[in-house]
């Protein structure tokens, strides 16, 4: 059985919470190396909601520290700005702080290993990754506007060191597609537990602009697919219309049958998931004509600071003249949209808006 276990917390009870969840899922710990990898997708503070609460993180390496470990790396290869992000992301994040001489640039030293994968043959990990004995996975609980949520599977992205990252999004060019290849990245080095930090959630347009609901949980699981199955259904979304854990379902990784879901379980009522990955939208996009049906990222030049971050990012250098974008090129990844600290990068298209309001 797959079990997942959420408990209610709060911020003066996450490390008791931790304590609670690691006795339900105990790690053989002492004397191993550990990689504790949270979610730090860039330079946002800890208000924002967008990368891992540094008091949870925190935790879970104030536990692993009491558990013996012999050696102990926190850290995430952050979606923007490449091999020399980290340690910007980790410090505005308050992650560095919290945790101190731990917190590691893992981004300094990659190997490129095989993939079984349609997309790729072959991705460069972060050689923390590798030489990891346990892996404890740090996500989420978030909405993601390609890949409709982003959790246990999608952190595991951030397994990959450097541009890379920009350049699978040319790999997986639509949303089922892009989730099949993260899936085979995550099958590829499966985390040995998953904490979800549900303080807050983030709904709508995530999983960096979207709007912060208060949960005030946390949640674990071996199976980090599992936690990823029940975080769709808390937010009121059929499981099985999530690409990423409908295709690992589909490999054998993950069987929904053997989830058994413990604690303080609850589906949040009128939970706004991203309007491109509705249904409606979903089915036309991969069933008709894909370029023309998934919205454009248009900058909101009044809000724009320059900071070049759409620009770095992007895989096809589609952001020319910035903030000009060539349409030609642009593969709607919405890495842009997803990297823009102002919240300045806009999703628009005539049918994208009638899909939108029903």
């Amino acid at each position: 059985m797959s079990d997942v276990l959420i408990i209610k917390t709060n911020e003066c009870g996450i490390r008791k919470t931790v304590n609670e969840l690691l006795e339900h899922f105990p790690l053989k710990v002492k004397d191993k190396r550990i990689l504790i990898k949270p979610n730090i997708l860039g330079p946002f503070p800890p208000e924002r909601g967008v990368t891992t609460s540094p008091e949870v993180v925190r935790a879970v390496l104030d536990a692993v520290i009491d558990m013996g470990a012999r050696e102990i790396w926190v850290g995430d290869n952050p979606g923007i700005g490449g091999y020399g992000a980290n340690l910007k992301a980790g410090v505005i994040s308050g992650i560095t702080n919290a945790t101190g001489k731990y917190f590691t640039n893992i981004g300094e030293e990659v190997v490129r290993i095989p993939v079984r994968s349609r997309y790729v043959k072959s991705v460069v990990f972060s050689k923390y990754v590798v030489d990891a004995d346990i892996i404890i996975n740090l996500p989420r609980f978030k909405t993601h506007n390609l890949t409709q949520l982003t959790g246990a599977i999608k952190n595991t992205f951030g397994y990959i060191a450097g541009g890379m990252k920009s350049w699978l999004h040319t790999r997986g060019r639509t949303s089922r597609e892009f989730s099949e290849l993260i899936v085979d990245i995550y099958a590829r080095r499966v985390p040995d537990l998953t904490i979800v930090d549900g303080l807050t959630a983030m709904e709508g347009r995530g999983p960096s602009n979207g709007r912060l609901r208060h949960l005030g949980i946390l949640m674990a699981s071996y199976d980090g697919v599992a936690c990823d199955y029940t975080i769709a259904r808390m937010m009121g979304t059929k499981p099985n219309s999530i690409f990423q854990i409908k295709y690992a379902s589909k490999t054998g990784l993950f069987s929904p049958e053997n989830v058994r879901i413990k604690g303080d379980y609850t589906e949040l009522e009128d939970f706004e998931m991203p309007t491109i990955s509705s249904p409606i939208i979903s089915y036309i996009a991969n069933h008709l004509v894909f370029p023309h049906i998934y919205p454009k990222p248009v900058v909101n030049e009044e809000r724009c600071i320059n900071c070049g971050n759409c620009q770095t990012i992007c895989p096809t250098n589609a952001m020319e003249q910035f903030p000009h974008i060539n349409y030609d090129r642009c593969i709607k990844c919405y890495c842009c949209q997803e990297t823009c600290p102002q919240d300045a990068v806009e999703l628009k298209g005539f049918i994208y808006e009638i899909l939108k309001r029903r």
